[in-house]
């Protein structure tokens, strides 16, 4: 192999190297930045024996998409989310959001997702657990 070729193949894989690692650091900033500054806020409780369970939902928290990377429980307490593994690889912790802390809004993009409010955060999810706020207020 010519020495140009080799030099420009280190380039290209030293230049990928760079691209993934500046988005893993910026997905990083962001889990932390939103996604772990709720959970500090909410920690993780045990959720109820009856409570209800899916996995692999979206949400969205401000500008942090989570496209199928969250399972969530609800029970009468708690919206309890926990982070997928792809998500808890860039540090993300579970979290419990008390009903009373949440104030859902409505409707979100589409009429299977609702938007709500915890604290400054605005928060994107499926429609069948986000409606169990509504239906507390």
């Amino acid at each position: 192999m010519p020495v140009s070729t080799t030099i420009l193949l280190l380039i290209a894989f030293a230049w990928c190297g760079v691209s993934f690692l500046m988005a893993y650091l910026i997905v990083k900033a962001m889990v932390d930045g939103v996604w772990n500054k709720l959970a500090r806020d909410h920690p993780a409780v045990e959720a109820s024996p009856d409570a209800v369970r899916r996995e692999f939902q979206s949400f969205r928290l401000n500008m942090l998409n989570l496209g199928l990377s969250v399972h969530v429980t609800v029970d009468d307490a708690h919206l309890h989310l926990s982070p997928a593994a792809i998500i808890r690889r860039v540090g993300a912790k579970p979290m419990s959001i008390p009903w009373e802390a949440i104030e859902v809004e409505g409707h979100g993009f589409t009429r299977s997702s609702m938007k709500a409010k915890v604290g400054s955060v605005s928060l994107y999810g499926p429609a069948w657990c986000l409606s169990l706020g509504r239906a507390r207020d």
